[in-house]
């Protein structure tokens, strides 16, 4: 039997699809998309931090995690890329 993919509970009706991922209920789903947002924002903040300190490598590293996450994010609706700072 399949899990939901947030809350690991059993199916009780027709699971609902999002992101290749299966939910139980609508509020799994909201809840995933609130933690997708939260850690988007998170990484975006700490590229912008990082870049006003100099440390452009590090910034780059983020990036690239940034990168793994930005499918996800613009779905849950953070269309935010870093820039540069003056």
């Amino acid at each position: 039997m399949e899990h939901c993919y947030q809350c690991k509970g059993r199916f009780v009706l027709i699971p609902r699809e999002f992101d290749s991922k299966q939910f139980c209920s609508k509020r799994c789903l909201d809840q995933y998309n609130s933690d997708v947002r939260a850690t988007a924002s998170n990484l975006v903040g700490r590229i912008h931090k990082l870049q006003w300190m100099g440390m452009e490598d590090e910034a780059k590293d983020l990036q690239k995690e940034l990168a793994r996450w930005r499918a996800a994010a613009v779905v849950a609706g953070v269309l935010t890329t870093p820039s540069e700072t003056d």
